[in-house]
């Protein structure tokens, strides 16, 4: 049945907007992060690896402000319309970022980063609220591996075409663009496959102005325990993952004198190892809830966010980059480079076994006729977070702390908030031993 799902007219139109949406985003960024990182761009006297921090909240900024408007947009007119109006938008701004690269326009491209990240706060209500709608509730957790998964693999996908079209000697800018116009066409043409749905609730009432709707959102995420706890172990992992994600590009090129092929390839593990880990979680829950799989998650990434700190500058590579930056050849066939593709790898695929099983208890738990504001208010408290990772790395870097103390810093910090997340909800620790104790009486 999950195989089958990714082919099922039900399911198939999501999972494929949703698959090029984030092929889409990444793109975009990839590209950006690059020509910023290498072609030392700057602005307003910030350097350009505090511009690619600050670039993380300036995508999520438009979360925090926009998704209380878009929960109740979702909930009031029909999912379905809602995804197909995201979607006709990002063709839009793909339009916009196209001029923006041609131009080599960084104002005009941050700004456009910003009006992607305003378009996926609309979608993102919709592309977890609307699952529950279109699978049965015995393919929810399939169906939130299918999705967790392939956006990853999409992001990879995004990371690598990005990172690839933007170093073209001067056709760059416009392959990245129109990669941009053709892909959201794509996921447009998806979108208009969705099945049509009724209003979860047609007669609420918008309010526009963001700030009453936004606290009432964040109450109605609290109603139940275990889904705000659930929903705070989310927005703390987005939080470790955007600053990661930050830090890859100058982690390999200012600290590991790597070339932008090495960066590439970081970006991807990451991608690469969330999507692995979201489907190993379908697979050890074998289709069930089981919240308590996020335990092990969070201890994998503790661990291996440790170990990038252990591992340090290898002296192999620290010698090899006295001659200039090291291609993706030169940098693997180092000693001890491959100890650090084996962390970043299963820092992110522990992400992926963490985060699948709490979005699925949010969905499950959750008002149906509140689900899209549930999301919503996901949304504002991951961007929140996120923004703070942001601010926080750009102050850290700043302060002139190694990236290897950074890594050691999110370690520390991941294993008090593993400690936090299960005395605030013990069901997890619970839930862990009777999936261990199934276990090994199947095996028996």
């Amino acid at each position: 049945m999950p195989k089958a799902l990714i082919m099922d007219r039900r399911f198939a139109p999501l999972f494929w907007s949703q698959f090029l949406g984030a092929f889409n985003d990444n793109v975009f960024r990839s590209a950006l992060v690059i020509l910023i990182t290498y072609r030392s761009y700057s602005l307003w006297g910030v350097d350009p690896a505090q511009m690619v921090a600050l670039c993380g909240g300036v995508f999520i900024l438009p979360f925090f402000l926009f998704s209380a408007t878009a929960g109740q947009v979702s909930d009031r007119y029909s999912m379905s319309r809602v995804a197909l109006g995201t979607k006709v938008w990002e063709i839009g701004v793909a339009v916009l970022a196209t001029g923006g690269f041609v131009l080599e326009n960084v104002p005009m491209l941050v700004g456009c980063l910003f009006f992607m990240g305003m378009q996926s706060a609309f979608f993102g209500p919709v592309k977890y609220a609307i699952i529950p709608a279109l699978v049965e509730d015995h393919e929810l957790v399939p169906a939130n591996a299918w999705v967790g998964g392939a956006t990853f693999v999409a992001i990879l996908l995004g990371t690598v075409t990005g990172g690839v079209l933007i170093a073209v000697d001067r056709l760059g800018p416009a392959l990245v663009g129109g990669t941009a116009i053709f892909v959201a066409s794509l996921g447009t043409y998806a979108a208009m496959k969705l099945p049509a749905l009724s209003p979860a609730a047609p007669d609420l009432s918008i309010v526009w102005n963001p700030i009453g709707p936004t606290w009432r959102i964040l109450k109605i995420s609290a109603k139940v325990k275990s889904v705000y706890v659930s929903i705070l172990g989310i927005c703390w992992f987005w939080m470790l993952g955007i600053m990661v994600l930050s830090l890859i590009p100058p982690y390999g090129k200012d600290f590991l004198s790597a070339d932008e092929s090495v960066g590439t390839l970081f970006l991807a593990l990451f991608s690469l190892g969330v999507g692995v880990g979201s489907m190993a979680c379908r697979r050890l829950s074998r289709g069930h809830l089981v919240p308590g799989l996020a335990v092990p998650g969070a201890v994998g990434i503790t661990v291996f966010a440790a170990d990038l700190y252990l591992a340090g500058l290898p002296a192999s590579v620290a010698a090899a980059g006295d001659h200039g930056l090291l291609s993706l050849s030169a940098f693997l066939s180092a000693p001890g480079a491959w100890r650090i593709v084996a962390d970043l790898f299963l820092f992110s695929a522990s992400g992926g076994l963490f985060i699948i099983p709490l979005y699925s208890l949010v969905q499950k738990r959750s008002d149906e006729r509140e689900r899209s504001r549930t999301i919503a208010s996901l949304n504002v408290q991951n961007a929140g977070f996120m923004a703070a990772g942001s601010v926080l790395l750009a102050w850290l870097l700043s302060s002139k702390i190694s990236i290897p103390e950074v890594f050691l810093l999110l370690s520390v910090a991941n294993a008090f908030s593993l400690a936090a997340l299960c005395w605030a909800e013990p069901e997890y620790l619970r839930d862990l031993w009777g999936w261990m104790k199934r276990g090994r009486a199947g095996g028996e």
